[in-house]
């Protein structure tokens, strides 16, 4: 398996430990001690999985597929594309109906409704998305895509914040466990 596909499934660990943690946080959900974490989890939400990954999926990932002659419409990238931006409604929905208006039943709501596509989205990619690049590209062009990816990620957030959101979200996955 190439890096840039390795990188991108490990990312997919990182972010379904985050809604998993998500998923024990809405159960506590009206408890004043985690509203301010709860509202935390949305903003590293925003910033990791839709800017750092979902972003850098499209822009080069799925860019780099169309060029190889993939189709962006008859083919999963469309799939895959229009679920990001599900997913970036998703978010937003979130965050309005919990940071601006306190609406716990519609938060909880979208949040089911996010976790379970972002669940149903990392299969689709790591079972069918990812085996077609692994066939497509050369191991060339896939090292070239992993340079990309970092260059991405150093454009986007900083290299250095990119590392501590990993961080970030990785200790997520310890805190609150049964």
């Amino acid at each position: 398996m190439n890096r840039a596909i390795q990188k991108l499934k490990n990312e997919h660990e990182i972010i379904l430990s985050a809604v998993s943690h998500l998923n024990r946080l809405l159960s506590l959900i009206k408890e004043r001690a985690l509203q301010k974490e709860i509202a935390d989890l949305l903003e590293l939400f925003k910033e990791y999985i839709d800017l750092c990954h979902n972003r850098k999926e499209e822009a080069v990932l799925f860019s780099e597929l169309a060029n190889s002659g993939v189709s962006k419409d008859d083919s999963p990238i469309g799939v895959l594309t229009e679920e990001h931006q599900r997913e970036k409604k998703l978010l937003i929905q979130m965050t309005e109906s919990f940071v601006n208006q306190n609406d716990y039943a519609s938060f909880t709501a979208n949040a089911k409704e996010y976790m379970e596509l972002i669940k149903i989205h990392i299969l689709r990619e790591n079972n069918i998305l990812f085996p077609i690049a692994e066939n497509i590209l050369s191991n060339e062009k896939q090292d070239d895509v992993c340079k990309q990816f970092e260059k991405y990620e150093e454009n986007a957030v900083g290299i250095g914040r990119y590392q501590a959101l990993n961080e970030i979200l990785a200790a997520l996955a310890n805190k609150h466990t049964d």
